[in-house]
């Protein structure tokens, strides 16, 4: 009998347990909805909210950052590079002589060689020649200095390059110099 006492208390015990938690989970639920805790639980999701921009901030500016000096990297050279398309333009220049003056012509081929040898480096550097002649004209590459009527050709054409023009990468460092086709009576 003792031990059916015993069984019986054991359950009211747990019991009474139980529902001491459910009435502790009834207190602690009514409580977190004082004005309080409600204001506490919107400062730190305000927080948390400040927290997240600032990191993507930082992520933005790490990429921005990193895209600039990248950017600066691709294009350092380009006050070498105009300069020694400046000395290919030259070289260009006296070859046009060569063929008048026949004497010059053992200095060409010796010439021509440090040409070729210029322009390769200059397109390991990533430097692309401006393909302009008989293309229509694009003000974005190329730089018009002349303008002549043909009828043979369509308005707008490039007649004759005057000078090479060149890109860097996918910039222009130096724009062609060329005569432009324009009919009258097609402007009209």
């Amino acid at each position: 009998m003792n031990e059916k006492i015993e069984d019986v208390k054991k359950e009211i015990e747990e019991e009474l347990e139980e529902q001491d938690k459910k009435e502790l989970a009834e207190d602690l639920e009514n409580f977190g909805e004082t004005e309080e805790v409600l204001l506490l639980k919107n400062t730190i999701q305000e927080l948390e909210n400040k927290v997240k921009t600032v990191q993507a901030d930082s992520i933005n500016y790490r990429k921005r950052k990193d895209e600039e000096v990248s950017r600066m990297l691709k294009y350092a050279n380009q006050d070498l590079i105009l300069d020694l398309l400046n000395i290919q333009n030259t070289f260009k220049e006296a070859f046009k002589m060569v063929d008048k003056n026949k004497e010059l012509e053992n200095y060409f081929k010796g010439f021509k060689m440090i040409e070729n040898q210029i322009s390769n480096t200059l397109t390991n550097y990533g430097v692309k020649k401006i393909d302009c002649l008989n293309k229509e004209y694009d003000y974005n590459l190329e730089e018009a200095v002349m303008i002549e009527e043909n009828k043979d050709k369509k308005d707008n054409i490039v007649l004759e390059v005057f000078r090479d023009g060149y890109m860097l990468y996918d910039k222009v460092i130096l724009p062609a110099q060329v005569k432009v086709n324009k009919n009258e009576s097609e402007g009209k």
